[in-house]
């Protein structure tokens, strides 16, 4: 009994890849909450602290305000991503 060895052909495959653009808007937003901190803490004597919720849950308008534009900005990005590589479908023609 013996091994043999089977080749498959190469699949071009798309790769998928994040800009570098996106990924420091999402990594961006730690130095960004640090220094308004240290701001809020050196400048304003815990005043932006005092004056926040504890909790994001207290404001309704917040919340909804919130939810809709993280969805509106997920659809946009999504449909834009789709139209550029040519993948976009119109369901509504």
């Amino acid at each position: 009994m013996s091994a043999t060895s089977v080749s498959f052909p190469e699949q071009d495959k798309p790769k998928l890849a994040v800009s570098f653009g996106f990924l420091l808007s999402l990594y961006a937003i730690v130095p960004l909450c640090l220094a308004l901190q240290l701001i809020d803490q050196l400048g304003f004597d815990f005043a932006l602290r005092d004056n926040l919720p504890n909790s994001p849950g207290h404001f309704l308008l917040f919340q909804l305000l919130f939810l809709f534009l993280s969805s509106f900005l997920f659809i946009a990005y999504s449909f834009t991503h789709l139209f550029i590589s040519g993948k976009f479908v119109c369901l509504f023609v």
